[in-house]
């Protein structure tokens, strides 16, 4: 395989940077917060963006210390409430097909995700995008979810690619420092209003055509 790029690979995020699934996520959050008889708010949401549904599910139970369910049960029922999102329709994000399609066969392709293995899946079989993607990723397969690296370096691992010569595409402040951890590139198109995100990046766009005219078209000035 053989490019022109400055990377010898590339490691998507999906949620909010590939698919555009915060509601199916603050849907199952509000859900679950509804049953412990809380009450979901964007102040909680933005200390867990990015994290994996089991590290969301344990930072409500910590918020609500339900005295019927266990930090068990609440990783279990996040995760079936989230699965019944991705069962859709969902929607790609702005410009994700067409990046994704004009890398495709240019330089290995990896998805490290928060979702679940089967959200991911769920999420891809509607916009017929697995084909492209050598490795795919849940931080649910390794010892710790973001904003620790150990998602990215394991994406990286399976790819055979150092992470040095690796880019990141994220969108949340997690995710940026869990790339930045793991040694590598991250761009990212923040998905919420909050300048660390762009600070903590290495380049940060106002959309995917973006990076799609810095990769694909060589437009320094994007």
């Amino acid at each position: 395989m053989t490019t022109d790029l400055p990377f010898q690979a590339i490691i998507f995020d999906m949620d909010e940077t590939l698919v555009a699934s915060l509601q199916s996520w603050t849907h199952a959050e509000t859900r679950l917060f509804k049953l412990l008889g809380a009450e979901y708010t964007a102040e909680i949401a933005q200390r867990y963006a990015g994290m994996n549904a089991q590290d969301v599910a344990r930072t409500i139970y910590r918020e609500t210390r339900p005295a019927q369910y266990t930090e068990e049960d609440c990783a279990r029922l996040m995760r079936e409430y989230l699965l019944e999102g991705f069962r859709g329709p969902l929607h790609a994000m702005p410009g994700a097909d067409a990046l994704i399609r004009g890398l495709a066969g240019r330089l290995p392709l990896a998805v490290a995700s928060g979702s679940p293995l089967e959200g991911i899946a769920l999420a891809f079989r509607q916009f017929g995008w697995s084909r492209f993607f050598s490795v795919i990723v849940s931080s649910e397969e390794v010892a710790h979810g973001k904003p620790s690296p150990d998602v990215f370096l394991e994406a990286g691992r399976r790819l055979g690619c150092p992470p040095t010569s690796t880019l990141v595409i994220e969108d949340s402040l997690h995710g940026v420092h869990a790339a930045k951890a793991a040694g590598m590139t991250c761009y990212v198109v923040p998905s919420r209003d909050d300048p660390r995100i762009a600070e903590a990046a290495d380049r940060a766009f106002t959309s995917l055509d973006g990076i799609t005219n810095i990769l694909l078209k060589g437009d320094a000035h994007a």
